[in-house]
């Protein structure tokens, strides 16, 4: 529930929130919008709960080759924070 309200509470502030999920229908390197952003991370078990999936702005994949198929919650954070930061 609070995670839930500071996302709300960030979004009324100016911030897009960002979710990590495999699922997620944008490639993190096509994502180019230029406002502060909430990344958030799921459990490593889980991900993302369907409930903050929503109110999420995007949800960003991080395109895998090979047969890995997830990422560990920690490398996901760091990949997508070196992407985006580097726009």
């Amino acid at each position: 529930v609070n995670l839930n309200r500071a996302i709300e509470e960030l979004k009324k502030n100016g911030f897009l929130a960002i979710g990590l999920c495999g699922d997620g229908k944008l490639p993190i390197s096509s994502f180019n919008e230029n406002s502060p952003l909430v990344v958030i991370v799921g459990s490593e078990d889980k991900g993302i709960s369907l409930l903050l999936q929503k109110k999420c702005d995007y949800l960003l994949r991080i395109p895998l080759k090979g047969k890995t198929s997830s990422l560990n919650a920690s490398v996901a954070a760091a990949i997508s924070l070196f992407q985006l930061t580097n726009k």
